[in-house]
């Protein structure tokens, strides 16, 4: 079997030819933006708006998660554990039964 390149795709000659198209074009010279370096400072901070992405709040999202999991642990142990505890039977216990009115014989 024949390895080929991965170009989503696209042949050969169809990236040579957007390729020609690309350079006679020359996009990168009429790409807007910021020029000045107060602009592009500004710029790059557009990700940071709300915070959701920065680094002390992923951490603290991921802390969270592991707390939750955690959490979610020994719930699962407690209810295990509580499952395998026989219920509360008042019939049990010595002199509460139907036959004498569930009152103590003592």
């Amino acid at each position: 079997m024949k390895k080929r390149a991965k170009t989503k795709g696209w042949d050969k000659e169809r990236r040579r030819k957007y390729a020609r198209m690309i350079r006679a074009a020359k996009p990168w010279l009429h790409a807007t933006g910021p020029q000045t370096q107060q602009g592009k400072n500004k710029a790059k901070m557009n990700a940071l708006k709300h915070g959701t992405y920065s680094g002390d709040w992923l951490e603290l999202q991921k802390a969270l998660a592991a707390h939750r999991r955690f959490i979610a642990k020994i719930n699962k142990g407690l209810r295990e554990k509580t499952r395998r505890r026989p219920a509360y039977n008042p019939r049990q216990i010595s002199g509460h039964s139907p036959e004498n009115g569930g009152y103590c014989a003592g």
